[in-house]
């Protein structure tokens, strides 16, 4: 479990760079027995847009590091960010 919360803190630390001043995203763990999941609900559009970027490239930069952070702890990690989120005004 210790794995699980450490790949949370770099998760919401990474993410808590990127949004800016108001802006807000919830983090949600999901454990399994080989993977973590990190869905990621953006609570407004311009949260989502920073997120996720135009072409993909923040969204897959994010990708990237925690699938190597959770390589480097041993536990394979999956990365989401669920732009259709019902707070999303």
């Amino acid at each position: 479990m210790q794995t699980h919360r450490q790949i949370e803190e770099v998760a919401k630390g990474i993410i808590s760079l990127l949004l800016q001043n108001g802006e807000a995203a919830e983090l949600i763990m999901i454990p399994g027995d080989d993977e973590t999941t990190i869905r990621v609900l953006p609570m407004s559009r311009s949260a989502a847009f920073r997120l996720i970027d135009p072409h993909g490239r923040t969204l897959q930069s994010l990708r990237i590091i925690l699938r190597a952070v959770g390589v480097k702890l041993g536990r394979r990690c999956r990365f989401e960010v669920d732009s259709n989120h019902h707070s999303i005004h």
